[in-house]
C-alpha cells in the first residue's frame, strides 16, 4: 500500500453508502480511520451499522480503538467477551497458520496486556502477554513486554522458553529459537 489513508477514508465511506452497509465495507472504513488515529470516528461507524462486536475481526478492531480512546473498562470487556469464542476458532485451526502473521487469539492477549499495563496490573498483563505467547510463539512483542518490564522472573523466563521451543522448530522460525534464547 501508498499509505494514502485520506483517499481510502474517503471511497470506503461512499462504498459503505453505496453497499448500504456491507460488513468489509464498514470493516475498510473503519480500519482507515483507526490507521489515521480517529479511534471515535471509527467506534461510531462499528456501532452505527451494528457490527462493533459481530464477528472476531470487529470486535479486536473495536477493543483496539476502545484502548486508544482510553475506555479501558469497555476495552476488557469487549476482549473478555471476544476471548472464548476466538479460543474456539483457534482450537479449529492448524497451529501457526505458516504465514509469519501472529494468531487472533495472541493479538487480543496482546492487547488484553496492554491495557492492564495501562492499568498497572502488571499480574494481570504478565498472563495476558504469556497467554498471547502460548497462543503463537510468533508473538514477539508479548516476550519484550514480559522481558523488558521485568514482569516474570529467571525461572518464569527458562519454563517460558521451555514451552515455546518446541514450536519454534522448522526452518522458517530456528533463527527466531535462537534469538528467544538470547532474550530469555
Amino acid at each position: 500500500g501508498k499509505h494514502l489513508f485520506e483517499n481510502a477514508i474517503f471511497f470506503a465511506d461512499k462504498l459503505v453508502t453505496l453497499s448500504h452497509g456491507e460488513a468489509d465495507d464498514v470493516y475498510r472504513l473503519a480500519q482507515a480511520y483507526a490507521f489515521t488515529k480517529q479511534y471515535r470516528r471509527a467506534l461510531h461507524v462499528l456501532r452505527q451499522y451494528g457490527t462493533a462486536t459481530s464477528s472476531t475481526r470487529f470486535r479486536y478492531l473495536t477493543a483496539k480503538c476502545l484502548a486508544e480512546c482510553q475506555e479501558l473498562d469497555e476495552c476488557l470487556t469487549t476482549l473478555d467477551e471476544g476471548l472464548q469464542r476466538v479460543e474456539t476458532e483457534a482450537a479449529a485451526e492448524l497451529p501457526g497458520s505458516g504465514d509469519g502473521q501472529v494468531s487472533m487469539l495472541a493479538a487480543m492477549q496482546l492487547l488484553k496486556g496492554s491495557v492492564y499495563e495501562q492499568q498497572e496490573n502488571w499480574p494481570l498483563a504478565a498472563q495476558c502477554y504469556t497467554s498471547a505467547l502460548h497462543a503463537d510463539a510468533m508473538c514477539y512483542e508479548a516476550l519484550d513486554r514480559l522481558v523488558s518490564n521485568h514482569m516474570i522472573s529467571t525461572a518464569e523466563q527458562r519454563e517460558l522458553l521451555a514451552a515455546l521451543l518446541p514450536k519454534l522448530q522448522g526452518p522458517t522460525t530456528e533463527w527466531l529459537s535462537t534469538y528467544y534464547r538470547c532474550k530469555l
